[in-house]
């Protein structure tokens, strides 16, 4: 997962990282370009006001499917 105002970890290294890592890997960006609430930095990820809503789900969906 990435954020599109993440100064730490540019959406670009995200992406190539998932196309890197497997065939079934995909990225996943977060930020009000992609149709979220807010624009996300790097901590706003977890610690952000709207990730309960937003982006943890995605997360527990991802690990959900991924687990079982």
């Amino acid at each position: 997962i990435g954020a599109n105002r993440d100064a730490q970890v540019a959406v670009a290294a995200v992406e190539h990282t998932a196309r890197h890592i497997g065939q079934n890997a995909h990225s996943v960006i977060f930020g009000r370009d992609r149709g979220n609430v807010v624009d996300y930095g790097h901590l706003d990820l977890v610690l952000g006001r709207h990730a309960p809503a937003e982006v943890w789900p995605r997360v527990a969906s991802f690990l959900s499917d991924e687990l079982a």
